[in-house]
């Protein structure tokens, strides 16, 4: 029995992530034409379009579940009741933006441009405007005015996800966004057991055990403190050393 749950789960991952590579590749090419026809207000546009990929991504999550790949949890979404808010999660899976989209209503985040190459990913990307991170200078900018326009951007401050057994290594893109949007830091605490889709992982090993993914959306923090000192670059640094910090004793918490 053990085997042949196994052998399914193996099965069912597979399924799973072509799934998400043919919808990647295939819904985008009908709705966004049907957008480009009906909507002309880009702004609109891009809104319409991030409300289309968070019901797909949920309907991918619930998929996923049901076939018994994975199991998930997630407190803590009353911190998200308004808008605007600048969110910062830890990587520990190959699947948590798409995890977090799929809870996060008018998600926008950044990604690594490298994914607008990929046919399955780049529909989804252009289709919900999300930010390219081709350059940090235009990620801040673009970021700063998503914020303001409303909506919930979600970044990944480690920049690749985590390495297990290592020291959580922060970059100042995040930093320097909330520095520049003056605006709070909404964390989310991302936690995978047992642990599949890492680095370290290939796809066919997270079929060795159903694996359950919880997400703890956490109180913000406020940046006011960091935000007083005249020079940003120090205060950039500042607040990078903080959320490493904060991020590697929560997550060691959540672990325990």
């Amino acid at each position: 029995m053990k085997a042949m749950g196994k052998n399914w789960r193996i099965v069912a991952t597979f399924v799973s992530f072509l799934i998400f590579g043919l919808g990647g590749l295939i819904f985008p090419l009908i709705a966004r034409p049907l957008l480009w026809l009906f909507v002309r207000d880009t702004a609109k546009r891009n809104r319409l379009g991030k409300t289309c990929i968070h019901y797909s991504f949920r309907a991918f999550v619930e998929i996923m579940q049901f076939l018994g790949v994975l199991k998930y949890k997630v407190s803590g979404l009353e911190q998200l009741s308004t808008s605007g808010n600048l969110i910062l999660a830890n990587h520990p899976t190959l699947i948590d933006v798409v995890m977090l989209i799929a809870f996060i209503k008018n998600a926008d985040c950044v990604v690594k441009s490298s994914l607008l190459k990929n046919p399955a990913t780049s529909g989804p990307i252009l289709m919900a405007g999300y930010i390219a991170n081709d350059s940090p200078l235009a990620v801040v900018e673009q970021a700063a005015h998503s914020l303001k326009q409303g909506n919930n951007v979600i970044i990944f401050p480690e920049g690749t996800r985590t390495t297990r057994n290592e020291a959580l290594k922060l970059k100042r893109g995040a930093a320097n966004i909330a520095l520049t949007a003056q605006t709070e830091i909404t964390p989310v605490i991302i936690h995978c057991n047992p642990s599949a889709l890492s680095k370290e992982h290939h796809w066919y090993e997270a079929a060795n055990s159903r694996f359950e993914i919880s997400i703890n959306i956490k109180h913000t923090i406020n940046i006011d403190s960091f935000a007083q000192n005249e020079r940003t670059s120090h205060s950039s640094r500042q607040l990078t050393r903080y959320l490493e910090r904060y991020f590697s004793e929560a997550v060691s918490e959540q672990i325990v």
